[in-house]
């Protein structure tokens, strides 16, 4: 038998890169309406946005955040980001963005490769999402987890994105939270993006849909959420 989940721990799957390609949208709508993933993180200057924008108006009970773009995934990054200067500019722009697209502001904010962890652009990312009244990933009273990853050092680790190794995570590694973002990547190939994470994505969106993900996150007594819901019942106002 699943354990009934603890109303006062809340779990946000979050999936990034929400318009990097039309394949990568059809792995997060998928995640979303079969699987655990509640949240996504909308990149507003890429090949797949405007499709991202039109499955975003289908999908209301998927919350909606900022990916800032500023590297891009292959290509010429979208601006210096030792520029300090043009990394502001460029931020703001894509909030503006956001908001011009979905006609009201993100839920929260992140960035593509976590550039918002680096020293010198972290001040930036943290007056843009104080400004905006939004949570920043790593900044927040939401804390972030990334380990939930398939790949790095030019290798591929499926065995980092299984749904046994989700069991460990929820089991021990997010355990000792009642609040936890927990980053995935889910998606689907496809022409517009080029990238070397295509087979762990689809890995991913595997694992995030079978039907033990969710069982799993029943046992560890969470209760699935948005950055808004969350917002809402950490400010002690009612969940939307």
């Amino acid at each position: 038998m699943n354990a009934t989940p603890d109303p006062t721990r809340w779990l946000i799957v979050n999936a990034d890169d929400f318009g990097a390609s039309q394949g990568t949208n059809e792995g997060i709508e998928r995640a979303h309406r079969r699987g655990i993933v509640t949240s996504a993180s909308l990149m507003v200057n890429m090949a797949g946005t405007d499709d991202a924008v039109r499955r975003a108006t289908s999908l209301g009970r998927l919350g909606l955040g900022l990916h800032v773009n500023l590297t891009n995934e292959w290509d010429d990054p979208v601006v210096d980001i030792d520029d300090l200067g043009a990394c502001e500019v460029e931020m703001a722009a894509q909030l503006q963005r956001f908001c011009d697209l979905m006609g009201r502001l993100p839920d929260h904010i992140d960035a593509q490769h976590n550039v918002n962890f680096l020293d010198h652009l972290r001040p930036a990312f943290e007056a843009l999402a104080s400004g905006a009244g939004l949570p920043l990933r790593g900044s927040s009273p939401v804390p972030y987890f990334g380990g939930f990853y398939g790949r790095w050092d030019g290798a591929s680790h499926p065995e980092q994105i299984s749904v046994a190794n989700l069991e460990m995570i929820l089991g021990t590694h997010l355990a000792g939270h009642d609040v936890v973002e927990l980053a995935c990547h889910p998606g689907l190939r496809h022409a517009d993006l080029r990238s070397e994470y295509d087979r762990e994505r689809e890995i991913e969106l595997g694992t995030l849909t079978d039907p033990r993900a969710a069982r799993l996150v029943d046992r560890a007594r969470f209760r699935l959420g948005t950055f808004a819901e969350v917002t809402a019942w950490l400010g002690g106002g009612s969940v939307p």
